[in-house]
């Protein structure tokens, strides 16, 4: 969330860095899964600008630009700027990797509010919860933008955006504000928007750049660059009008408008919605920045995972513990649970980044209490919990025999493991093992189990930490332990934890995750649990 006044959704107000390992392509937009909502009550009729945030999505109509959650269940017009009666954003464009939504900007404020053309644009202003610009935060552009024809195109990418005034392309880091002018680039033929642009995405792999845009109604098309060679991503029966449309790597989504009927919605207005997307990233940074004690949900465990064993995964849909009895699930918002398998699970860990679930294991199977020789992560099917057919493979394998309480680190697109003396790094989904050295034992708070989990960072200054519980009870702490010094900087401190042993992170619901046994600062003073799962609001960089 973005209580603390941040920008929409949590992102990094910066954005992220762009360099040729920070890689996002679209490997396939999906037709299932979808939700669609009318939102003419919210907007008015259609316009065009769509914005994808890391809680929120943004779409402007002629009356207001609507403010809807991810699962588009709740919308409301976004705060009219002071001075301005109308609260519509012509501008917006968003950074995919952080979800950071920026206003572009001249030195007055934002460009095209109340339907004014866009002139020049000197900066970029990161957009508020409430959708006011935060000039606070302004990023400077190095060279201005002007734009002197209609046919404009913005393009959200990673850590970068893209400006093609239609005559020319332009490609503007987001952290610095750095414009890199390509020269004269000439589009294909696209759908427009009943605005001044249209919206869609910017792919980079590997220093590589392409445009991906809609370019009929039954068609959304790949541009390279240079060469402006045109393939397509996506063949479609009906997109009707749709001209806008942006992503959600995390949630694996891709957010689109539309008037009237498509294949995906009939007998609407105005429609925004979202289906199943699949994307290429890499070259993440993650960090925590506060794990908040309000927003919170516990329930009661024991029913469904027996007693207490140490273990608990994320992904986009489900929050799984292990127990003595069982691995359980439960929906995000802890409302609903079931037992998905009796079979104990000793060494699950997620990737952060994509939810993906995994168990340590060897070549006989699943690793049980007490460790083994690690030569592959097995993955599991995201809605049941339970194994499936797929493994990654180990570069080499990992000792985890010494008997020493082990440390399950889940990482943005990484795990790490610390075995009491040596921090090792898996990359995901590659498998790739790299050993990070010698690294004094953690002060954690150890689970009924072989090993403790907690949570991996990974800086831009290429640092890594690991954040765990510490073992003390009086005033416990959560903090980051530098890798591989071990130097300690605290996170947060509680005034109850309970056993808590085991915790992760969600960033695409912006909370953490735990388990202790029986009561802490979290549960209800009348409520004496036996085994306590819940979650509470967190705020993290990803940049």
């Amino acid at each position: 969330g973005a209580a603390d006044g941040g920008p929409v959704d949590g992102g990094a107000a910066d954005g992220g860095p762009v360099d040729g390992g920070t890689a996002f392509r679209i490997a396939s937009l999906g037709t299932t899964g979808c939700t669609t909502v009318d939102h003419g009550a919210v907007t008015g009729d259609d316009r065009g600008g769509i914005a994808v945030g890391r809680e929120r999505v943004l779409y402007s109509g002629d009356d207001a630009t609507g403010i809807y959650d991810l699962a588009l269940s709740a919308g409301v017009p976004a705060v009219p700027p002071d001075g301005l009666a109308g609260a519509a954003r012509d501008v917006m464009v968003s950074d995919v990797g952080s979800g950071t939504v920026y206003l572009l900007a001249g030195a007055t404020g934002p460009l095209g509010l109340r339907g004014g053309t866009p002139s020049r644009a000197t900066r970029l202003l990161p957009m508020l919860p409430t959708g006011r610009p935060d000039a606070a935060r302004s990023v400077t552009l190095s060279t201005a933008i002007d734009f002197t024809g209609a046919d404009v195109s913005l393009f959200a990418g990673r850590g970068e955006i893209a400006i093609h005034d239609g005559a020319n392309l332009f490609v503007v880091n987001v952290t610095t504000g750095a414009v890199t002018g390509l020269g004269a680039f000439t589009l294909p033929s696209l759908l427009g928007c009943e605005n001044w642009a249209r919206w869609g995405l910017l792919e980079r792999v590997g220093g590589v750049r392409s445009l991906v845009a809609v370019e009929s109604a039954t068609s959304i098309v790949r541009i390279a660059i240079p060469s402006g060679m045109v393939t397509t991503v996506g063949t479609f029966t009906d997109l009707s009008d749709m001209c806008s449309f942006s992503a959600s790597p995390t949630l694996g989504r891709w957010y689109f408008h539309q008037e009237g009927s498509s294949q995906f919605a009939s007998g609407l207005g105005e429609v925004i919605g979202y289906c199943n997307a699949t994307f290429t990233t890499s070259g993440d940074d993650f960090g925590v920045t506060a794990l908040g004690t309000d927003g919170c949900a516990v329930v009661e465990a024991e029913a469904l995972a027996g007693d207490d064993r140490g273990g608990v995964t994320v992904t986009g849909a489900h929050v799984f513990l292990s127990g003595d009895d069982a691995l359980a699930r439960w929906n995000t918002d802890l409302t609903a649970g079931e037992a998905s398998s009796t079979f104990r699970f000793d060494g699950l860990v997620s990737n952060l980044a994509t939810g993906t679930i995994y168990s340590l294991a060897d070549a006989m199977g699943l690793l049980g209490n007490g460790g083994g020789i690690v030569s592959r992560l097995v993955e599991h099917d995201p809605a049941t919990g339970l194994p499936a057919s797929t493994s990654v493979m180990l570069s080499e394998p990992i000792d985890l025999t010494s008997g020493a309480t082990v440390g399950i680190f889940a990482g943005w697109n990484e795990m790490l493991v610390h075995d009491g003396t040596r921090v090792v790094r898996i990359e995901l989904p590659s498998g790739t093992v790299t050993d990070l050295g010698a690294m004094p034992a953690l002060d954690y708070y150890g689970c009924e189990n072989w090993a403790y989990w907690g949570v991996a960072e990974r800086g831009l200054d290429g640092q890594r930490h690991l954040v765990a519980r510490t073992s003390g009870e009086t005033a416990p702490t959560i903090e980051r332990f530098l890798v591989p010094t071990g130097e300690r900087e605290v996170i947060g401190t509680f005034t109850d934890l309970g056993d808590m042993c085991s915790l992760t992170v969600s960033p695409a619901t912006n909370r953490w995750y735990f388990h202790h046994e029986s009561t802490s600062q979290f549960t209800p003073a009348d409520a004496v649990p036996e085994e306590t799962l819940g979650f509470c609001g967190a705020v993290f960089e990803t940049m």
